[in-house]
């Protein structure tokens, strides 16, 4: 049985420290929503969740470099899917979770 290659662990550790900042900011995101439940929550859903995600996105993209050189030449591309698809179906659950939180307009 092969031994895993530490830059396969290098590239855990980058989805980790790039997911775990995302999950804290949508789930301050979720909780403000909660809150309001109003036209705030509205704004999260519509402007502020997708803008944060958005930088999210963006951080991971900066990552590229400094992942691909802890890489040591090994595929980077768990990261690269990670750093693009958890930002883009982190907007589409928030927007599921405050549309079904019962908002109303007062």
């Amino acid at each position: 049985m092969s031994q895993p290659h530490p830059a396969d662990s290098d590239n855990r550790l980058s989805i980790a420290i790039f997911l775990i900042p995302l999950v804290i900011a949508n789930l301050i995101l979720l909780m403000m929503a909660w809150q309001d439940r109003s036209f705030g929550a509205l704004a999260i859903a519509i402007a502020i969740g997708p803008i944060t995600n958005g930088v999210m996105l963006l951080l991971g993209l900066v990552g590229i470099p400094f992942v691909k050189a802890a890489a040591k030449g090994r595929s980077i591309t768990d990261y690269l899917t990670w750093s693009i698809a958890a930002p883009v179906g982190a907007v589409m659950l928030d927007f599921f979770i405050i549309f079904n939180m019962g908002l109303h307009g007062c």
